[in-house]
Formats: structure tokens, sequence, C-alpha cells
């Protein structure tokens, strides 16, 4: 059987550089088609849906680099690791959707080597499917998906009735040499809290407004660690902008049309904010 893998570090995907920046890089380990891939994950495109996979439409597993090297596995010098997020603008969105779906298989695997309830080294279903069994217990671990939501909030400009979008700066997009990035509210969605109690909450908790009007937009896998980033837009209902300090250094109401640096095309927040800089809410179902 000849086998196609990706090759991953962590949050990482080894890359061969292009003219226009960067593809990922197919490793061919046809010659060891009797390796066990113990510490590795198939991607299994059409449990993901995907029927034209462009670039990595013959890949069908990813590896780690620690199990490159445990199995003395190499590659093309010129390659190099790119980090996820640079590749998100230079990929189609099946090949995203198979970097993602990788990432996260992978991690939880590394993160799932012992059984939760009795503490016996667990070992991979024996017929393939993406659960961790304990042979002494019999307990199934499954990848486990943990849902956020993220919120554009509008509002009318009060002075120039100009359509407006709620945006904050991130400490972690805090880099003293770059333009500051603002982004979307956004949050885990709490044990007992359906999706709506999530956006209230964590709207109220980073800047202290209440909102109305929630309309779901779009979802997106987001593997920092396993998300599934729920994307809605809201209208502003009442309050006073109060930071959430621990979390943000600013936010505030821009103008639609005098946005700060926004986060990269690929990402559902840029999606979000694509739409309301658009003027596209008449349309939102």
């Amino acid at each position: 059987m000849s086998i196609s893998s990706l090759i991953l570090q962590q949050d990482n995907i080894l890359c061969l550089p292009t003219e226009t920046g960067y593809t990922p890089y197919i490793l061919s380990l046809s010659d060891l088609t009797t390796l066990t891939l113990q510490g590795s994950v198939a991607l299994n495109l059409s449990q993901i849906g995907a029927k034209d996979m462009g670039a990595l439409t013959h890949v069908n597993h990813a590896i780690t680099t620690t199990f490159a090297q445990k199995h003395d596995i190499t590659w093309d010098s010129q390659a190099e690791f790119i980090p996820y997020r640079a590749l998100l603008t230079q990929l189609a969105v099946n090949e995203v959707t198979a970097i993602t779906h990788a990432m996260q298989l992978l991690r939880w695997q590394e993160e799932t080597r012992f059984c939760s309830r009795c503490g016996t080294q667990a070992k991979p279903h024996a017929s393939g499917e993406p659960a961790m069994v304990c042979p002494s217990c019999d307990l199934h671990q499954y990848p486990r998906i943990q849902p956020c939501v993220i919120i554009a909030i509008t509002r009318t400009n009060p002075a120039t009735q100009q359509p407006q979008i709620l945006l904050a700066h991130h400490h972690r997009h805090s880099k003293p040499d770059q333009r500051p990035m603002y982004g979307l509210i956004a949050g885990f969605v709490e044990v007992g809290e359906s999706l709506e109690q999530a956006i209230h909450r964590e709207v109220k908790e980073e800047v202290g407004l209440t909102v109305s009007n929630i309309r779901y937009i779009a979802s997106q896998p987001w593997p920092y660690p396993s998300n599934l980033m729920m994307g809605f837009i809201v209208d502003y209902k009442a309050g006073n902008i109060v930071i959430e300090q621990a979390e943000l250094s600013d936010a505030k109401f821009f103008d639609v049309d005098n946005l700060p640096k926004i986060p990269d095309k690929g990402t559902i927040a840029y999606q979000l904010i694509d739409k309301v800089r658009n003027r596209d809410l008449n349309k939102l179902s």
C-alpha cells in the first residue's frame, strides 16, 4: 500500500517554498509499507467530505516529527516548518480542512495515551475507529471538540449614522514591532450553557455590553487546541465599554470604512468582519 504523509511539528506543517509562498510537503512512504504507523493518524478524507483536496488529494496519513525521527524518516532539506496560521491564505478550503483534521487528531492521540478512569496505557481502536481504548476497563476515549462562540457586535454610529463594528485588541496580539491587530470577542462555551447564554456572558465579561438580535453565520474548526468556532453577528443593545483588562488592552466601535488591522483572510473572524464591512446584514440568515 502506498502511503503519502504530511509531517507536523505541533502547530507547524512541513512545507516546500514556492514562487508565491509555501505548499505542504508530501512524503512518500511507499518503501516503508511494513512500518507500523503507531503514533500517526490516518487522514480519512471520505469522512470529512472532501472529494478534491487539491495538492493533498492522495495524502492518507499525517505523522509527527517525533515519529519520523524514531523511524529514521528523512525529507527534502529545502523543506521547512510553517505555522498553520501562515498557510490559511495560501491553501484551498479542503486542504486547510485536512490539515486541521490531522493537527487535532495528532494532538488528541498524544494527550490520550492513558485511560482517564484507571490509568492503564490506552491502545488505538482495533478497527481504526478514532478512539483510544483501555485494555483493562474498556473505556473508549474519543477526540473532544471544544465549542467556542465568536461575536461581531454591530451598531450605528450615533454621530454619523454609519455602520460600526466592535473590535478588541487582545494582549496576545501585542507585538512592539507590528501594527496592533484588532479582532472579535470570543470565548469558550461553559458547561450547562446554551450558545446564546455564552454570547451574552462573554460580551458582558469582556466589554461590559448587552446585545440582542443574535444571528448565526458560520463555523470553523480551529486547532488551538481543538475548538469549533461558531460565528455570530449581534446588535449592540446597551452599556458603555468596560474592558476585561486581564485579556484586552483596548476595545472600541470602528466605522466599517475605517478599520484597523484585522485577522487574516481564512479565519472566521475575517469572514464575520468582512460580512459586516460589506454591509451584507440584510442578507444574514
